[in-house]
């Protein structure tokens, strides 16, 4: 992909009626919860299979409601088992807008990425030769690509994988040990 195709400006217009959609979605179905990564990971998982056991339960307790225990409500586990078909639909037409959304992202930021080394590139050369104001701008932009050191490795109770090394072998690499 180049950026010939994205070459194209959505207008403000249309930016801001897409947002819109998205935010009227989200107001017509007001009840939608936000749960903590924390709490997600202590709710069961849903397969198709748990989902067939719920729509058969649904069935058997339509079809037998004294077995159902008596703090439950047929109607309420009904009306559970319905909003997940809806929010099901729902899903299945925004995760494909989702997923374009992210693609096209990902392709928009690649292709630009591109060009922005480019440039950088350009202002690395136009710096070597004395070129004025790029060794500002590429002091700006060289922040981007600096290397930030890793700490060192550790092993045994903390210790660096030096010092660990110098505690089973007891050779510290320095010379002097060798005479002793």
């Amino acid at each position: 992909m180049s950026l010939d195709q994205f070459n194209l400006v959505v207008a403000p217009e249309t930016e801001a009626q897409a947002i819109q959609g998205v935010k009227d979605a989200g107001s017509l179905l007001g009840f939608l919860q936000d749960i903590s990564p924390d709490d997600r990971r202590g709710y069961a998982k849903m397969s198709v299979s748990k989902q067939d056991f719920i729509d058969k339960t649904l069935i058997h307790g339509e079809q037998h409601p004294n077995i159902l225990p008596q703090y439950t409500n047929l109607e309420s586990f009904r009306n559970g088992v319905m909003l997940i078909k809806c929010l099901e639909r729902v899903h299945a037409q925004v995760k494909p807008l989702n997923e374009k959304l992210q693609d096209t992202i990902m392709l928009a930021r690649a292709e630009v990425y591109e060009v922005a080394r480019a440039f950088y590139s350009a202002v690395k050369e136009a710096a070597r030769h004395g070129v004025p104001e790029m060794e500002h701008i590429l002091k700006d932009l060289s922040y981007h690509f600096r290397k930030i050191s890793a700490p060192p490795k550790t092993g045994e109770a903390g210790k660096t994988a030096k010092t660990a090394k110098t505690a089973k072998t007891g050779n510290t690499g320095n010379a002097d040990d060798v005479n002793q």
